[in-house]
């Protein structure tokens, strides 16, 4: 969306993307090959300016039939001994461990994985919860099978999804329009 967006606004431009998570994104705009990224505010070395984008509370991430994926919204506390399925990211995996131990829990990781869709799929076939920050917009897995999504009702800290770009470096016109 974001994309389409600016290029709709500046349909001349010639746009390279890269995805990555967030260390090779790092080193991408260290060596000159990035200019820009969008990341998580987290972790983020001192030499990058960080323009806040959006803050995504975590959310609970259930199989559609799951007793507690009626309820809408539930405590950490109630699904924290069931089998978790983690988005095993660099700092993803730092961020979820901080939200059990916010709250003085521990996850029963059972399943590591640096793909959402297989979360989806692990949490769909009923094989665990996840816990997650993007927001769904579709229901059910690649496979056909369905899940839900419950708010948090504990206070904890939303993840900040950020632009970034090294702050010696001013940036070209249309990566600030960009910005």
């Amino acid at each position: 969306g974001v994309l389409g967006g600016f290029l709709a606004q500046y349909p001349q431009t010639d746009v390279t993307f890269r995805d990555g998570d967030q260390p090779e994104l790092i080193r991408g705009m260290v060596n000159g090959e990035l200019e820009v990224a969008l990341t998580y505010d987290l972790m983020l070395p001192r030499a990058f300016a960080v323009e806040p984008l959006l803050d995504l509370p975590p959310y609970i991430l259930l199989p559609a039939r799951h007793l507690l994926a009626k309820r809408g919204a539930i405590h950490l506390r109630e699904i924290a001994d069931e089998p978790c399925a983690l988005l095993d990211l660099p700092i993803s995996q730092d961020y979820f461990g901080s939200v059990f131990a916010s709250l003085g829990l521990a996850p029963n990781v059972r399943y590591r994985t640096p793909s959402m869709e297989t979360v989806r799929s692990l949490v769909g076939n009923g094989l665990a919860y996840s816990i997650l920050t993007l927001p769904l917009k579709v229901s059910a897995t690649y496979d056909g099978k369905r899940i839900a999504t419950a708010r948090l009702r504990d206070s904890v800290p939303p993840v900040r999804i950020a632009a970034v770009h090294l702050a010696e470096h001013k940036p070209r016109p249309i990566a600030q329009a960009f910005l």
